[in-house]
């Protein structure tokens, strides 16, 4: 794949990568104002089913990505209000009141901070990582030992 070193977060899939962590990316449930004022805010996941939510498709499988909580509970959105191709169309639709969503902090935090978007329940951490390979230029290792470090 003439892949050098890549950065993402998330799961890795192919096998065929050598993923280390170098960050973590805490993960929120949010929903607009408008939204908890028409809908209240669950506290469980059976709640969450009975909410309109949006999500973001999983190109591999064509499903919505599974939504991560504490204790490595997984729960999977049966029927999405929306569901987009990226994470800024699940923020946008999100936005507009049209469901519940799942977001990193590095797209849900701007909008907690401005009151646009309001957390719900805490669902912890994912990780951030990147790939690796064993005959890596010079440079490439730099930089990814200068990652790790951080």
């Amino acid at each position: 794949e003439q892949i050098d070193i890549g950065i993402r977060h998330g799961l890795i899939r192919d096998s065929r990568f050598v993923a280390r962590q170098v960050a973590e990316v805490r993960f929120f449930m949010v929903a607009s104002p408008a939204l908890l004022q028409q809908t209240g805010s669950p506290q469980t996941l059976a709640e969450l089913q009975a909410q309109p939510v949006v999500s973001t498709i999983d190109q591999r499988t064509g499903r919505p990505w599974p939504w991560f909580f504490r204790q490595d509970a997984q729960w999977i959105p049966r029927e999405p209000a929306l569901l987009g191709n990226s994470t800024q169309a699940e923020c946008a639709a999100a936005l507009a009141g049209l469901g519940f969503a799942q977001l990193p902090g590095f797209i849900a935090i701007p909008h907690l901070r401005q009151g646009t978007l309001c957390e719900q329940i805490d669902i912890g951490i994912r990780h951030g990582l990147i790939r690796d390979s064993r005959f890596v230029a010079r440079q490439v290792a730099e930089v990814r030992f200068f990652m790790v470090a951080s």
